[in-house]
Parts: structure tokens; sequence; C-alpha cells
């Protein structure tokens, strides 16, 4: 009689959503036995990202409970599965938005895992998230002490890379570096709608491969941190007289602002021919927006979506962030005062910094 061995389960400390708006409490989970083409992770570091809180509250209505949300983290490899042969044990490494994706449509092949044919996994997404959640609530992301994940989308960090003001690159970063990447070079006129955590990674990530940045904010108080940052120019979009300014003078606008701030008059400042790219999912009220069809046929102007990023882009944006000593500018706080820190981050409490961090002990 032949019998067989259940391959080892592990279980780990991570702070749990057990419903929504619930805070998150720790708790003891059980991760499935590592896979053949999976690491585990001894987690450090974790971003906190407004898509968290938004997760958090159900308010796309893709959420699944319960949930272990994080996905800006970083840590140190303390497992290997069988088949991996890029990582090894002591290897320091960051998880972003994607555990997963088919790895054989022609986009996955690539290196754009976040263009997937069939649809790539989301880090911590459940049944609710239709395609997007197809590995169920077994699946936690990087509020969790230990992390089985796929160990393509365990990007090993360049030498020197903090881990702490490093990890919102994982998110923040790669969400704004996948424009970069597909619309800007140097010289490029470059606008960053919102001074947030993605607008200021933009600035930093745009400045460095040579663009013009030009920050694009309402409030006029983030004229002296754009400048910081290494933007070259600032306009209070809520000030007509500056806007009308900027007519006609970007060549690429990124907008990562969480709210509706008015498409067409954003429009206006591109140049005939420029490329609008809208990154993040904003508030709810503002996913639905209007243009007028006659001024952009007529000067030929280009809205586009954009999503994270794949290995290609990931690992590239790494190295360029640590050859340039590229970084996020963080609040880091212990893992014990996440719910109120997600409270905080949800009411716009950032005075200071861009991204909390959260540190495990």
């Amino acid at each position: 009689m032949t019998t067989t061995t259940a391959a080892p389960t592990t279980t780990t400390k991570a702070y749990v959503i057990d419903k929504a708006g619930a805070e998150p409490t720790l708790q003891t989970i059980t991760l499935a036995a590592l896979g053949p083409d999976e690491v585990e992770i001894d987690m450090r570091y974790c971003g906190l990202c407004l898509t968290d809180c938004h997760m958090q509250n159900n308010d796309w209505g893709i959420s699944t409970y319960p949930m272990v949300a994080g996905h800006e983290g970083t840590g140190v490899v303390s497992k290997v599965g069988t088949r991996v042969t890029d990582l090894k044990v002591g290897d320091a490494v960051g998880i972003g938005w994607i555990r997963n994706s088919c790895k054989q449509c022609d986009a996955c092949l690539g290196g754009k895992d976040n263009l997937c044919g069939a649809y790539y996994q989301g880090t911590y997404l459940g049944e609710n998230a239709g395609s997007w959640g197809r590995g169920g609530c077994e699946l936690q992301g990087c509020f969790a002490k230990v992390m089985h994940i796929d160990a393509r989308f365990a990007f090993k960090l360049p030498a020197g890379f903090a881990l702490d003001a490093g990890a919102p690159l994982l998110c923040a970063g790669i969400t704004v570096w996948e424009p970069i990447v597909d619309y800007v070079k140097p010289g490029t006129q470059l606008g960053v709608v919102s001074l947030g955590g993605l607008g200021h990674m933009a600035v930093k990530l745009g400045a460095a491969v040579g663009a013009e940045v030009t920050v694009l904010s309402s409030s006029a108080n983030k004229a002296k941190q754009s400048a910081e940052l290494g933007a070259h120019h600032f306009v209070q979009y809520t000030c007509q007289g500056e806007l009308e300014a900027c007519a006609a003078k970007l060549d690429v606008i990124i907008d990562t602002c969480p709210a509706n701030v008015g498409l067409d008059a954003i429009l206006g400042c591109l140049k005939f021919g420029g490329t609008y790219v809208r990154v993040g999912i904003p508030h709810k009220e503002a996913q639905t927006v209007s243009i007028g069809l006659i001024p952009l046929i007529f000067t030929g102007k280009k809205i586009a979506g954009s999503i994270v990023s794949g290995p290609a882009n990931t690992n590239a944006m790494l190295r360029l962030a640590a050859s340039h000593n590229i970084a996020c500018d963080v609040k880091v706080v212990p893992f014990t005062e996440l719910a109120s820190t997600m409270d905080a981050l949800a009411k716009g409490e950032t005075e200071g910094h861009f991204r909390y961090v959260m540190k495990w002990d």
C-alpha cells in the first residue's frame, strides 16, 4: 500500500480584515504549501496605498473577505521552491500588485504581465474581483509576516536598496513608471497631476529619465515641495490664469489625482498630438468622465490608461531607482498601529511625507 505525505503548510501572523469596513486585526493564518515555482518571504516592510483602504471598505465592490491586504512589500527570501533558480535564501525582494499571470501570452512573454491576455492574478484579490481574483482568499498580501508567491513576481532588489523607503516603489513607483516607459523620453515636456504618493514618484522618475517636469496641483503650497523633488515648473490648476498660461505646453500628462479635476481643462495643457494617461483607480464618483470630442478629434490628442507593470519594466525601474538614489518620502510606522494609520491615510492625513510604510518588528 502506497501512502503519500501532504506538503507542509505554513502558519504566520497577519493583519486580517474580516468584513467590509472592519479594522485589521492580528491573527494567525495558514498558507498553502510552498509550490515548486514559489518562494517564501520573511516580510519586513509594507507601504500603505490608498487602494488598501478602498479594498478594506469594498469601495469598488471587488473585495473578498477575510482579506490580508498590502501590495508594496519588501522582505528577505527564507525558502525557495524546487524549480526556482533566480532567487536564493537571503535575497532581498519586493512584492507588488501582481502575484501571477499565464506566462504564455504575447504580453507575458514580453514582460508585460500587467496586460496578460488571460488576466493577471492580483496579489490579494479574491473571487469578487472576477478574472483578476481567480486564486481566491487563500492568496494573501503583504500584511502577513510570511508570504508565498511565484518567484517571477518576487523582484530581487539591487544592493543597497532601502527596504523601508523603497517599498512603495513596488506600487506607487511602478504605476507611474509604466507610462514613463511608454510615452516619455529625454526632453519630453511631462505634466504630473496631483503631488501625492504616485505624483511625487512620477516627478522623481520623470526627471531621472530627462523629462522637463511640470506639476499641476490644486494647492499652491505644493510649489516648494515640487521644486525640491526635481520638478521644473508648477501650475496651480485651480487658478484660471496659471492654467491658461500652460495651454498647449505639455507632450504627456500623467494624472494621479484621486478626484475628477475636469478633463477638458487638463487636456487643454497638451500640445497637439499629446497624450493624457490616467493611472491608479480614482474614487468611485470620479471613475466616469465626459470630454468634448471635437477638440479631441481636431487636435489629435490621445487618452490612455495604465496599470502597474510586469517583471521587465519593474526590474528596470528598480535598477534606475538604485542608481539615482530614488526612494519614496515616507513615515515608518509599526504594524501594531496599522488600523489607525489606515484611518489617517483615508482622511488624507499625510503631512510631511507622501507614504506611510508599515514595519514588522
